[in-house]
């Protein structure tokens, strides 16, 4: 029943006037109103704790997650680090890459050890371990193993030992006056394949300097 009804109806029932009618109404209502407010704020208070829980457990949570995304962070770029130090003690820009990078097919006979760093990375970094965790550097590190790979096999099929020296090795000097255009031809095609060796090699030493440095 309405509060406000109900006191008037009594004193109305008493005999009470319309003064006295309209004051009962007035504070039954404000009666009434001041239940219905406390009602709100409480229930906007337990809402409010219930909201400011909420967003604390997500602030924890988001803490916890970004510490464990910067420790795999910080471990990927140790583990990179290490690695890369392999690799380029492997491969440094100097020998076999100087060599590649400096020396034209048609000059002549080279010393085969000359390639010896080169046929040691293709032989031996195609195992899981010598995968780069950064996904950039992975790529690059196989986009120069590729490129050594093409290299190596024009190489296989092109270049031959000398007569007088098993250590040394040349693209056959005889093919000049027997078919000079295939001879250029493959003259050309090893050195365009020299270059993109050690331009991908350099790509991968420019990446990891910028990416593993402290």
């Amino acid at each position: 029943m309405d509060w406000s009804t109900f006191i008037t109806a009594l004193l109305t029932s008493l005999g009470g006037t319309g003064i006295l009618v309209a004051i009962a109404v007035f504070l039954g209502k404000k009666w009434l109103g001041s239940r219905i407010e406390e009602s709100v704020k409480h229930e906007y208070a337990r809402k409010l704790e219930e909201h400011k829980a909420q967003l604390q457990t997500q602030l924890n949570r988001s803490v916890e997650e970004m510490k464990a995304e910067f420790q795999e962070a910080v471990d990927q770029k140790v583990t990179d680090k290490a690695l890369y130090v392999k690799f380029f003690e492997t491969l440094p820009s100097s020998g076999s890459i100087e060599f590649l990078k400096t020396f034209d097919m048609g000059f002549g006979s080279f010393e085969t050890e000359q390639l010896s760093q080169l046929k040691y990375f293709y032989c031996n970094w195609n195992k899981p371990e010598y995968e780069f965790l950064d996904a950039e550097l992975e790529c690059k590190r196989k986009a120069l193993r590729e490129a050594i790979s093409k290299y190596l096999d024009s190489y296989s099929t092109n270049v031959f030992c000398t007569k007088t020296d098993t250590k040394r090795a040349y693209v056959l000097p005889e093919w000049k006056e027997t078919k000079p255009d295939v001879y250029r031809q493959i003259i050309d095609k090893l050195n365009s394949l020299a270059d993109e060796v050690v331009k991908a090699h350099e790509d991968l030493v420019r990446s990891a300097r910028l990416k593993l440095k402290s």
